[in-house]
């Protein structure tokens, strides 16, 4: 299955969709700007990227593997 990548304008948020299904938790990453959206079994299924045009402009990186589990 694909992945989808949608961009807001007006918001200036990123949205990376990896995998579809339920998010059951959402961690904010502050220094990054980044919410990472998991589900059930602690896999991330979306990645949002907040300030993105920002970000980006001024050499943004973002290292999250696809395939992240977070341990707990």
């Amino acid at each position: 299955m694909g992945f989808n990548i949608a961009y807001d304008k007006e918001t200036d948020t990123l949205n990376i969709t990896l995998t579809k299904g339920a998010v059951s938790e959402s961690e904010y990453i502050e220094d990054k700007g980044v919410v990472l959206d998991y589900d059930n079994s602690d896999r991330v299924v979306a990645i949002e990227i907040l300030g993105y045009s920002k970000k980006f402009t001024d050499g943004f990186e973002v290292d999250v593997p696809v395939e992240a589990v977070r341990v707990a």
